[in-house]
């Protein structure tokens, strides 16, 4: 038994053509939100009064200068999560080659993704190291790193090609 199988030339062209236009999908703080004044808990960070991206980066990065140490959430939160990613990465795969979704609906979908990723990631916070000292616990009254206001949290999203996207 044999199976004759014919293929469009144009439509695999096509199909190449698509899944090979580069794309920008950007995850984190960004847009008008990491340009966004951070509301101060104290009065000394209001005087200070610095950007959500700012807050942001020096979480993500650490500053040695000023004692606070590098609680990674962004590159942490996506690593916490790779083999999820390559699954659902193949799961949107499919669903394009059987026609489910156009490939510009799957990008969207994998910012949604990355974006909920990081968020739940702070969210539990578990994972975020070290500990905060005693002194900013009796402050905060709540032993989770980086949610205080819940701002910087709401201001993850995603950017595919200039275009944000907003994850609730």
């Amino acid at each position: 038994m044999s199976v004759d199988i014919k293929l469009d030339k144009r439509l695999w062209a096509d199909i190449v053509k698509r899944i090979s236009e580069p794309v920008d999908l950007r995850v984190g703080i960004l847009g008008n939100a990491a340009a966004a004044p951070h509301d101060a808990q104290s009065k000394a960070k209001a005087r200070r009064r610095a950007t959500i991206v700012q807050i942001a980066a020096t979480h993500e990065f650490g500053d040695r200068k000023r004692g606070i140490p590098m609680r990674s959430f962004l590159r942490a939160g996506i690593r916490s999560k790779q083999g999820e990613l390559k699954n659902f990465i193949l799961r949107l795969a499919r669903n394009i080659a059987i026609g489910k979704i156009d490939i510009k609906q799957a990008h969207e979908l994998l910012g949604i993704w990355g974006a909920t990723t990081v968020k739940n990631y702070v969210k539990l916070g578990a994972y975020l190291k070290p500990a905060l000292k005693h002194a900013t616990i009796a402050r905060k009254k709540s032993s989770r790193p980086l949610v205080d206001t819940g701002q910087l949290i709401n201001a993850v999203s995603y950017d595919l090609n200039g275009i944000a996207g907003k994850v609730l």
